[in-house]
């Protein structure tokens, strides 16, 4: 049980991973390629140069395009090890142990259906139930 909820009677599952809804196209791409430990010009290349790096460069920033073609993510998703539909799905599943505060805060502090009270109620719990579970994590490392 924790704390948090013992006093109402609430055990809590634990959390393997949550869905985070506040990662661009342009950002899960940048995000992957980082994970890979590329560069611009390394994931350019590994497209076979179909996609450029001067391309990827205004991509990454989100300068163009702002809505990316099937076309052009294509080559990208096997160079990133994933795909298309995973590059161009509005949402990405996230280990609990990788959760950051922007991660689940942005999408949660945008959510117009809640008010201020409502949402700073809801950051308390989930900032309580993170913590409770990196630290049975780090108890079993």
């Amino acid at each position: 049980m924790s704390s948090l909820f013992g006093a109402v009677g609430l055990e809590l599952p634990r959390l393997r991973s949550v869905v985070v809804q506040d990662e661009t196209v342009h950002e899960r791409v940048r995000r992957l390629r980082e994970r890979k430990k590329m560069s611009q010009a390394d994931l350019a290349a590994a497209t076979g140069d179909v996609v450029t790096e001067s391309w990827l460069q205004k991509f990454e920033n989100k300068h163009s395009p702002k809505y990316p073609t099937r076309e052009q993510l294509e080559p990208l998703a096997p160079a990133l090890g994933t795909s298309l539909a995973y590059l161009m799905a509005p949402m990405r599943v996230v280990p609990i142990e990788e959760v950051t505060l922007p991660d689940w805060r942005i999408g949660m502090r945008s959510d117009s259906r809640l008010d201020d009270d409502a949402k700073d109620t809801l950051e308390k719990i989930i900032d309580a139930f993170v913590d409770q579970s990196q630290h049975k994590s780090a108890a079993r490392d």
